[in-house]
């Protein structure tokens, strides 16, 4: 069997969608908008979140394969945020809800700080249809 190829690392895949949540929550905190476009946000923040922690979690399984444990436990502790947000958002989402709750917010934030979206992403809407692919997610976790 031959190697698996990934052109992307986990470690740059997980700097694009942090630059891509950014993004995102900067076009939250715009009070003009709409429900729709409120909801989209929301749901593509959860979808970021996951792909965020399903990163996470591939990265720890590799280092474990190494028996790197102490690594792959210390990686966890570092982005456990992510867990905790997405579970406030996705509680949120549920509830039918389309503002972002304070807990998530402030820990968003705090994760965010560093952050910098590039120029080329500021006139981008990746989180167009975001709602209609989360609720797909939904249903096929069932």
């Amino acid at each position: 069997m031959s190697r698996v190829i990934r052109p992307v690392s986990p470690a740059s895949q997980r700097r694009q969608l942090m630059q891509r949540l950014a993004l995102a929550l900067t076009a939250l905190e715009n009070q003009s908008l709409n429900r729709h476009e409120r909801r989209d946000l929301m749901a593509f923040v959860a979808l970021v979140l996951q792909e965020l922690a399903n990163s996470v979690e591939e990265t720890c399984a590799a280092w474990e394969k190494r028996s790197y444990y102490l690594k792959a436990d210390r990686f966890r502790r570092e982005w456990r945020w992510v867990d905790l947000a997405l579970k406030r958002v996705q509680e949120t989402l549920r509830d039918g809800q389309d503002n972002l709750p304070t807990e998530a917010r402030e820990i968003l934030k705090a994760a965010m700080e560093e952050i910098s979206v590039p120029a080329r992403l500021q006139k981008q809407r990746p989180w167009q249809g975001a709602w209609e692919a989360w609720q797909r997610q939904q249903e096929g976790g069932k």
